[in-house]
């Protein structure tokens, strides 16, 4: 059986030890032992997550899942005792699986890359939503994942930029 007390008590121990953490929404309200809300969410829940996470340890916090309407959706950058940055995309229906994880890998490629936390999180942010969009408009089932792959080429591009 999982033991979810366990988990995040360990999942906090790397934290500290990490220079940037990437939780989405539901993993941050977790990991702090905070109520989860679904969106829209009040820029002050946001906050109180950025600050909860930030006091973990991590240099770095790229929320994600933040949204603060009905049709947008994106994340959140917080360095320290710096205030936040806010990246947002339009929103699509549905669910769509692998997006935290192409996101992330996204967010590390451009970061590695030489682009700021801020710029990386940005050009994630338009990749991810790209392959969202792309889907959508193609009809494509969404078990089978995500198009990323046309993306591909204006990623590379943008990090350049």
């Amino acid at each position: 059986m999982f033991n979810h007390e366990f988990f995040a008590k360990e999942m906090i121990r790397l934290c500290k030890k990490a220079d940037i953490i990437v939780p989405n929404i539901t993993e941050a309200a977790f990991l702090l032992d905070m109520e989860y809300r679904e969106a829209p969410h009040s820029k002050e829940y946001i906050e109180s997550l950025l600050s909860g996470l930030v006091q973990l340890g991590p240099k770095m916090v790229v929320l994600t899942g933040v949204s603060f309407g009905d049709d947008d959706i994106g994340c959140a950058v917080k360095c320290g005792n710096d205030a936040a940055h806010y990246y947002s995309s339009q929103k699509y229906g549905g669910i769509y699986y692998g997006t935290g994880d192409i996101f992330a890998s996204a967010l590390t490629g451009a970061y590695l890359r030489g682009c700021s936390i801020f710029r990386s999180a940005e050009i994630a942010l338009d990749f991810t939503c790209g392959a969202i969009r792309r889907t959508f408009e193609a009809g494509t089932d969404t078990r089978l994942g995500v198009n990323f792959e046309s993306g591909l080429i204006d990623y590379i591009n943008s990090l350049g930029e």
